[in-house]
């Protein structure tokens, strides 16, 4: 029996929009390196997905840190990544991820960052196959373009399905987690034997401050808060033309209670039990995603 990968990213995430690449077309989330304030990429996963024998689910979670590291999923390559299913906010009706080129006008991102993630990123996912399954509600940002200030709804966390996985670890479904280095040098690999329960496989895949990560848990910002990390995600643009690129950064009207992914999860983690009965939300919502698309062949 085949079973399904779901993967929820949330915190400081780029989403890479990666259609000619020469394997195949590729969606990349680069879990983006912050000058002035330190961003720890972990991986969350429930307990009983590491353990072999079936267990009931929802125990306890288990985290693993995810510096340096590059994951490349191999699951069914042969139907592309579904780009249309992601969610691009275009107005402040509809949440989805930012635009950065709509936002600043900084066109299409170098693949020069594609092929050496480790100029801008902490680790990378590279996705081959599969479609978002969900994501937050947002809460309401002005953005200040070049033109008119516009108003989006902006999400921290969204989630990525990969159905269908036909793969077995030990004689059990289940999925093989192994890593790559961004740089070439690193410490031992990071190498996940993780166990399907009830077809599924469910990941969570942070990017956040240290005092956000589990247990931990970050507080409510004020209205009017500026999304101050959000500026990682120019530095992999030249912002030295002004005219060319414009550095703006999103302004929070208003934090909505936007329910955690764990928020239908129960178990023995008080943090996700606190999670569960007051709809903390699972980063911080000013630590919003943003969508690049990549220059195609000899595009300037």
């Amino acid at each position: 029996m085949a079973f399904d990968l779901k993967i929820t990213f949330t915190g400081l995430c780029m989403f890479v929009i990666d259609k000619d690449n020469p394997v195949g077309p590729r969606l990349h989330v680069l879990l983006m390196e912050c000058p002035h304030a330190t961003h720890s990429p972990v991986l969350l996963y429930d307990k009983s997905y590491a353990d072999p024998q079936p267990s009931p689910e929802w125990q306890y979670f288990l985290c693993a840190k995810l510096d340096n590291c590059s994951f490349d999923f191999p699951c069914d390559a042969t139907t592309p990544p579904d780009f249309d299913s992601l969610p691009i906010s275009a107005d402040n009706n509809v949440a989805g991820i930012g635009d950065l080129d709509e936002f600043s006008g900084c066109g299409k991102l170098s693949r020069s960052y594609i092929d050496d993630s480790s100029q801008i990123a902490a680790a990378r996912f590279t996705l081959r196959t599969g479609r978002t399954s969900g994501f937050g509600q947002g809460s309401p940002f002005t953005v200040e373009t070049k033109g008119p200030t516009i108003n989006r709804k902006l999400v921290h966390y969204t989630e990525w399905l990969i159905p269908n996985v036909n793969s077995t670890v030990l004689g059990r479904e289940g999925l093989l987690l192994q890593c790559s280095y961004l740089t070439s040098q690193g410490d031992t690999p990071l190498i996940l034997p993780l166990f399907a329960h009830n077809n599924q496989i469910r990941l969570v895949v942070m990017n956040a401050m240290a005092e956000d990560i589990p247990p931990n848990h970050p507080d409510t910002p004020m209205p009017g808060t500026p999304a101050s990390h959000f500026g990682a995600y120019y530095e992999c643009f030249d912002t030295s033309d002004t005219s060319k690129c414009h550095v703006t950064i999103p302004q929070l009207v208003e934090a909505q209670n936007d329910p955690s992914p764990y928020s239908q999860w129960t178990g023995g983690c008080d943090w996700v039990m606190r999670s569960r009965q007051a709809g903390e939300t699972i980063s911080s919502p000013i630590c919003i995603h943003a969508l690049v698309r990549v220059k195609s062949p000899g595009e300037s």
